[in-house]
């Protein structure tokens, strides 16, 4: 065992432990890949956790952009849906405000819940605001779906 002492802080080195110490951290930072067993069943979880995590922000995409095709369809003169300027301006601009102001949340909700409960709970209400888009019949069914989209749109984005 040597001992050195540098600006003031002793520091005992054994050899022996040292080379432990050291391969026992290399083999922790290495790769698994050589003893995973690479069967389809074993890599289709993983394959479908992937595919669930990005298709949630491929909603929250499309609830962002479904603006370009919703406003001229109910500016319309022939729509069901009656709007003036101020309101299309509304319809598409809410969605963008709310992730704004719920993407600040996201860090005391993750933390208290968990990531992946985040995403659950995130499932909520994206899915009643597009189903209130879908079922509305004025033009405040569309702003409160768009509002709920918002709601759950700035979660995912901030955990993953």
């Amino acid at each position: 065992m040597k001992s050195e002492s540098k600006q003031g802080y002793s520091v005992s080195i054994n050899d022996d432990k040292a080379d432990e110490k050291l391969a026992e951290i290399m083999a922790s930072k290495m790769t698994l890949a050589d003893y995973e067993n690479k069967s389809f069943k074993s890599v289709l979880p993983q394959c479908i956790g992937t595919f669930v995590a990005s298709g949630f922000n491929l909603i929250v995409g499309l609830g962002l952009a479904y603006t370009g095709i919703l406003i001229p369809a109910i500016e319309s003169p022939n729509s069901d849906i009656k709007v003036t300027t101020t309101e299309s301006s509304l319809i598409a601009s809410i969605t963008t405000l709310v992730i704004a102001l719920t993407s600040l949340t996201c860090g005391p909700v993750m933390d208290r819940i968990g990531r992946l409960n985040c995403i659950k709970i995130s499932i909520i209400p994206i899915t009643v605001g597009w189903v209130l888009i879908a079922l509305a019949k004025s033009t405040t069914m569309l702003l409160i779906g768009r509002v709920f989209v918002g709601i759950s749109g700035g979660k995912p984005k901030m955990i993953y």
